[in-house]
């Protein structure tokens, strides 16, 4: 049995843009358990709002839409190869946490939950979001951030996370070295709040499954050379 449930929740944390409406939908197909938290703004009624509810939707059904593509793949793959059927339920599940949003900008985490054919157990995953309204798009990290904030997270992260957790195990320093290597990959995950950005890491990136999902805050004062002056955030270190 499938179901699918839409919902959508959001209370403004600085200045009301009003709260995001729920709408549910249920449908029964296959075996695929699908529940999806859309963050959209019920009261919407400027172009800039109205058009992050247009963008945030087709995001969210692009996503329904792939992962129910992939798992009508797997079965004809299965069917057409006469594999035993395994007895899992596959299941897609999309959470969000907003962590600041003004007249300008709305920032906030997409947590992905999947459980598909071939998994032991469910993968999580973030998508973080720095939606500009007056701009009309998710922010890149070149309209934050100068050359070398790749570093400065790094160095950072390495030593909070070595303040923060016990990091003793045989396998923290090689999953440390490769996890924190000031790559765009391992710090794509990036929200902006008010007291500095919150990094979060994904599920295996700096340690294994049972280690969980490390996040922090890098305050601005330690970011000071990185930031952009022209940048959404600037008002937060003057």
């Amino acid at each position: 049995m499938r179901q699918l449930i839409w919902a959508g929740v959001f209370t403004s944390i600085i200045i009301p843009l009003g709260c995001f409406r729920r709408s549910n939908q249920i449908s029964n197909q296959n075996q695929t358990d699908i529940s999806v938290d859309c963050p959209l703004i019920m009261n919407a009624r400027t172009p800039r709002t109205r058009r992050f509810n247009r963008w945030m939707l087709r995001k969210i059904r692009g996503y329904v839409a792939q992962f129910e593509s992939l798992e009508r793949a797997a079965e004809i793959h299965d069917k057409r190869k006469r594999l035993k059927k395994v007895e899992i339920d596959e299941s897609l599940e999309i959470l969000y946490q907003v962590y600041y949003s003004d007249e300008r900008l709305i920032s906030l985490r997409l947590s992905h939950i999947v459980m598909a054919l071939g998994q032991m157990h469910p993968i999580d995953y973030y998508e973080t979001i720095n939606y500009d309204l007056k701009k009309g798009h998710d922010l890149r990290a070149a309209e934050v951030f100068r050359r070398g904030y790749l570093k400065a997270f790094s160095a950072y992260s390495k030593e909070e996370l070595k303040n923060k957790y016990d990091l003793s195990a045989e396998w923290a320093n090689e999953w440390l070295k490769r996890g924190m290597r000031p790559y765009e990959d391992n710090f794509k995950n990036w929200n902006l709040v008010p007291d500095g950005i919150l990094i979060s890491f994904e599920d295996y990136q700096i340690g294994p499954h049972a280690f969980g999902q490390a996040e922090m805050i890098i305050p601005f004062q330690q970011l000071k050379r990185v930031i952009r002056s022209d940048s959404v955030c600037a008002s937060f270190i003057r």
